[in-house]
């Protein structure tokens, strides 16, 4: 039961962290990539 559980919580956490570096990537890429696309049609 209480191995259960923290596998539960170890399982939100890594997912937490996977989704929080996901977001980091993503809110460092974007702007990147919008700038590319916004430059490159002028």
């Amino acid at each position: 039961m209480l191995a259960d559980f923290i596998g539960q919580r170890h399982a939100s956490l890594a997912f937490a962290l996977a989704a929080e570096s996901l977001l980091a990537k993503v809110n460092y890429l974007f702007p990147l990539v919008i700038n590319h696309y916004v430059t490159r049609r002028h």
